[in-house]
Parts: structure tokens; C-alpha cells; sequence
């Protein structure tokens, strides 16, 4: 943890005291001010540059202006940063709770941002495919999956932890704007290669014609207020 100060004019200038390529969590307060926190990852030469806006108490609907922060007097604002131990949690996983069997799910990782797709290949159910966004903050997991039950839009949201090789938490699961299920879940990786990931056949179509997907593409309509057409099942 990083403890520092701005000058009057409300700058920071924080040198050789980062490193590359890491994630850290901005927490920024000044008395009278709402307090500000914000994720930052640095780059090859461990810096980053940082916008930070402090509004006055009780100002939440005022849009702050891009302009450093300029204060009246002397006062000095608090400026604490803490380094996130991000784990890293790219792998297949092994997901039940949601359904009566286990969905599979295969996650990339880039710094805080998860992404991938999943699939559920029951024996005497419906199978289906789906796409996978989401976040990772500290030991914090969200997901969201999107797919296609019975011909009908579906959102599954994940909300857990990550511990022990493990993650864990509550689901929700949306169809067509309607909650049909929630509870809890748990998901156990099966491995690390990702590679080995193979979409679930559906039926009527035939392996040779699937084809990878990546959702980050998609990453603003899998959301439970998104538009999901257009959305590869």
C-alpha cells in the first residue's frame, strides 16, 4: 500500500514505485468530496497515466469537468494505492448448480478482463452453447453468460469468489427479461490448456461448421440490459 498527497494544485506524481504490467486499485479522498476509486493496470515500463475527478458531497448527478483538479486553498488531498494480487483463473471449468448437470466453461484472462464460452451436453436434455464475459477484481468473480434456451434469449449471471481453486457464489438466470432461476453455485477447474475447448454439437448441425467466437466483440450486449441480437448462440 502507497500513501501520498497532491500538491495545491491537486497533481500526483508518483515515480519508481510500480511495476510493469500489474493492477492497482486508486482510492482517492478529500474532506467535504465523494470519495473516488478506480481500477489501473500499468504498462511495459510500469506507469500509467490517471484521470482523477472528485465531485462535492451530495453532487452525484453533476458531470465532472476533464480538468485537473484545482482547489481553493492548500488543502491537499489523500491518494492511497494498493497493488491487486489478481489470481489468475484461465482455465476450463467444471460449473454446477445452475443446471441438472454440469455446464463447461472455458475463460481467457487478460489483467482484470474474463471472457469465453461455455456449453451444456446433458444425455437427455437439451444441449446449448454460450458466450462468456465478465470480470476479475481481487478474489471477486462476475460473469455473464448468454445462450438460447428452447429458441429464447438467455442470461445466466454468476456473482462469486474465487478461493481454494475454486469459485463460488449466486447465480440469476434471466429469459427473455424474466428472472426463471437463481440460487448458488460452484466451479472447479478441470485444466489449464484452453485449447482442448470444444463446442457442444447441437442438433441439426454438424461439428465441422462451429466456429470460435470472440465475445469481446459482443462484450457491451451480454449484460442483463443488453441486446442480445446478433449474439452468436
Amino acid at each position: 500500500m502507497l500513501w501520498c498527497t497532491s500538491n495545491k494544485e491537486g497533481y500526483f506524481a508518483i515515480k519508481s514505485c510500480f511495476s510493469p504490467f500489474q493492477d492497482y486499485t486508486l482510492k482517492c479522498s478529500k474532506y467535504g468530496y465523494d470519495p473516488f476509486q478506480m481500477a489501473i493496470r500499468t504498462d511495459s515500463h510500469g506507469k500509467r497515466q490517471a484521470n482523477i475527478f472528485l465531485m462535492p458531497s451530495g453532487t452525484e448527478n453533476v458531470v465532472p469537468s476533464p480538468s485537473p483538479i484545482i482547489y481553493e486553498n492548500e488543502n491537499v488531498t489523500e491518494l492511497i494505492i494498493y497493488e491487486n494480487m489478481t489470481p489468475n483463473i484461465q482455465y476450463i471449468w467444471a460449473v454446477s448448480g445452475i443446471e441438472p448437470g454440469t455446464i463447461t466453461m472455458a475463460l481467457h484472462q487478460e489483467g482484470l478482463e474474463l471472457y469465453g464460452q461455455a456449453k451444456y451436453e446433458p444425455e437427455t436434455d437439451q444441449s446449448w452453447n454460450g458466450a462468456v464475459s465478465g470480470s476479475i477484481f481481487g478474489n471477486h468473480v462476475q460473469l455473464v453468460l448468454s445462450t438460447k434456451k428452447n429458441g429464447k434469449n438467455a442470461l445466466i449471471s454468476l456473482d462469486g469468489s474465487y478461493e481454494n481453486d475454486t469459485i463460488s457464489g449466486e447465480f440469476s438466470r434471466e429469459i427473455d427479461g424474466q428472472i426463471t432461476a437463481c440460487g448458488s453455485f460452484n466451479a472447479n477447474w478441470i485444466t489449464s490448456d484452453i485449447s482442448v475447448y470444444t463446442e457442444a454439437v447441437l442438433e441439426g448441425e454438424s461439428k465441422e461448421n462451429r466456429v470460435f467466437v470472440d465475445v469481446r466483440v459482443y462484450k457491451d450486449k451480454i449484460s442483463p440490459s443488453g441486446d442480445l441480437s446478433g449474439v452468436p448462440p
